[in-house]
């Protein structure tokens, strides 16, 4: 899988995710502020936007930056001497 294949995943997935997330402030607003449903949808919507800014941190992350790994021998750039 290419790189630009995973990238539409990932941006896919993400978008999937806004979409789960408004549809759920919709039912959230059917309840009170402060009840437990309440507070358990703004659990699961901010549950939900945890998971995009992994996401995107995986999208955008180092390893995109230094392509080939940095040359030292750590690895957790992907790159060893």
């Amino acid at each position: 899988m290419s790189i630009r294949e995973i990238e539409a995943e990932i941006k896919d997935e993400i978008r999937e995710i806004e979409k789960e997330i408004r549809e759920i402030e919709k039912v959230k607003e059917h309840y009170k502020s402060g009840s437990l449903e309440w507070n358990n949808i703004e659990a699961i919507i901010t549950e939900k936007k945890r998971k995009i800014s992994r996401l995107k941190t995986q999208e955008y992350g180092e390893e995109d930056d230094v392509p080939g790994g940095c040359g030292g021998d750590c690895g957790s750039c992907g790159g060893v001497r």
